[in-house]
Order: structure tokens, then C-alpha cells, then sequence
């Protein structure tokens, strides 16, 4: 199993957690309603913020169990740790050693995350799921949703997809629904679907490829079978 199919195991772990969390305390998620609005769910480690206006170091804080933080705050997780974090509608799972921005009120009527590293596995709302809800006020009908990268931009058609930025490699897997990725180096529009992987390297062009689960031939050394996820050319 890939690292990137552990972090998917480990989101939904954690989105059951929340769920149960939901239940045993009545509302705890539907009471924070206001989209402007991000609550830590789960914290694991050091995971600290800063608010939208802050800018120097001081303006981080540790967050724990329950935190909340407003639109534009930044967001990062250090060694070995996670968080999941919700407006009580989308959530949004941090791997270790990750760091985002959440969406600034008002961005010309786009509600952008912009993922400057780390791993993120995003479960975000669609019109199908949600009526007309809006991502960010709850009554308008809900403008384009994206996630930016250094060196794409992600159009948010469907729910349920990870993200993995590095130094020279960004990577996307999706597991519901439909993302469009924009590569800004070739203005070209790709559009990703479950059990397909987009991988960006600087200097180079957006590769898909397509992942199935398959068996490998039995190890040599210990006469065991084993299964694992390999990708495969787009066009297999």
C-alpha cells in the first residue's frame, strides 16, 4: 500500500472519529455552523495557527481539541503529527509537516485554499449533496471552489480527494467525485477521477496514471503472497 493510500486509511479513520464524536455529543459539529468559521476536531502532535492579519513568528499558536480559527488564518502541522479540522460542513485531514491557508472572505467570489505543502486529504461538499448550500455563507448558491498549489490549481467537482505537495512534486489522488487540475505551466485542463493519480513535476507536464489493486507474483525469499497498489499507464 502506498503512502498515499495509508494517509486516505487514516483520513477516514479520523472522519469516523469525528462522526462519533457528533453523535455522542449531540450537535458538536452542527453548532458550528458559520463557514467563516474552522474548528480542530482532532489534533496529534504540534499543530499550530496563525490568524489571517498575523505576521511574524509570534503570531503562531498551538491549537488542541476544540480550537477554532477564522478565515485566512494558516495552518501547520510539524513532525509526526495530524489534524482534522471542519466548518462544519467540509473537512479537511493534515498529515505531518503540512501548511495551508484557508479562504479569505470576499477572494472575488472563489473560495480558494491555497496548499503550500504537506499532504491534505480534502472531503468537501458538491451542490448534489448540498442543495444550493454555499460553502461559505450557507445561503447563496456556492462559487468555485479550489485548492491552489505552487504549481497548479484544482477545480473541486467532486468530495473526496488528497493532495501531496513536496519541493519539486505535487501530487493528487481522487476517491469521489471529479477534480479539474489547471497545470499554470501549460494552462492545460485535466480532469481527475477515482482511482486515478496526477503527478506534477517542475519542469514537466501533468502525468495521470491509474491505480489498481492487483496481486504480485509470490516472494522469492519469503513464499509469500503479498497485494499492493501499482500504478499504471492512463491508457492501460
Amino acid at each position: 500500500m502506498n503512502k498515499i493510500s495509508i494517509f486516505s486509511w487514516f483520513c477516514s479513520l479520523l472522519v469516523a472519529l469525528l462522526l462519533v464524536s457528533v453523535g455522542s455529543s449531540g450537535s458538536a459539529v452542527a453548532q458550528a455552523t458559520n463557514d467563516h468559521v474552522w474548528r480542530f476536531a482532532i489534533v496529534v502532535g504540534d499543530v499550530r495557527a496563525r490568524p489571517l492579519f498575523g505576521s511574524s513568528r509570534h503570531d503562531w499558536q498551538s491549537v488542541i481539541n476544540g480550537d477554532r480559527v477564522g478565515a485566512g488564518s494558516r495552518i501547520e502541522t510539524g513532525d509526526s503529527s495530524h489534524a482534522l479540522i471542519t466548518n462544519g460542513r467540509d473537512s479537511l485531514t493534515l498529515d505531518a509537516n503540512t501548511m495551508l491557508t484557508l479562504p479569505a472572505i470576499g477572494e472575488n467570489g472563489i473560495v480558494v485554499i491555497r496548499q503550500r505543502s504537506g499532504t491534505v486529504s480534502y472531503d468537501v461538499g458538491t451542490r448534489s449533496r448540498q442543495s444550493s448550500s454555499n460553502f461559505f455563507t450557507g445561503d447563496q448558491p456556492r462559487q468555485e471552489f479550489q485548492i491552489r498549489t505552487p504549481f497548479l490549481a484544482t477545480l473541486v467537482k467532486g468530495t473526496r480527494f488528497v493532495v501531496t505537495v513536496g519541493e519539486n512534486e505535487e501530487i493528487f489522488e481522487v476517491s469521489e467525485g471529479v477534480v479539474g487540475i489547471t497545470d499554470f505551466a501549460t494552462a492545460r485542463v485535466t480532469d481527475i477521477i477515482p482511482r486515478q493519480i496526477a503527478t506534477k513535476t517542475a519542469g514537466t507536464a501533468l502525468d495521470v496514471d491509474v491505480v489498481r489493486r492487483r496481486r504480485l507474483i509470490r516472494d522469492e525469499v519469503l513464499g509469500v503472497r503479498v497485494e499492493a497498489d501499482i500504478r499504471l499507464p492512463q491508457d492501460y
